[in-house]
């Protein structure tokens, strides 16, 4: 027999917009918390550097919030159109 969980998804098309607003909501977790990163860690390599200058840390403190910011840009670059809700990538909207 199949449980009552198994029917409901069953029953439910592939690419449903209970499924999309849960992939937009991972999505948004996911840019708030790499824009909470940046933010940290600009501030805390600018504290750094003033402090105690050009450090192996403070230059390491630099490179990771730049990958940070990286790894935000290609995932999130120039999604502007209010359809799309501003939060997950490209691929999130792709259907089948």
């Amino acid at each position: 027999m199949k449980s009552s969980a198994n029917s409901e998804t069953a029953s439910r098309p592939l690419g449903s917009s209970s499924e999309n607003v849960t992939i937009i909501r991972r999505w948004a977790w996911v840019r708030l918390v790499l824009g909470f990163l940046q933010m940290f860690g600009a501030v805390f390599s600018a504290v750094l550097i003033f402090r105690v200058g050009i450090t192996p840390m403070s230059v390491a403190a630099v490179i990771g919030t730049g990958m940070v910011t990286g790894i935000s840009r290609l995932l999130f670059h120039g999604r502007r159109n209010a359809d799309q809700s501003k939060t997950a990538p490209y691929s999130a909207y792709r259907t089948k």
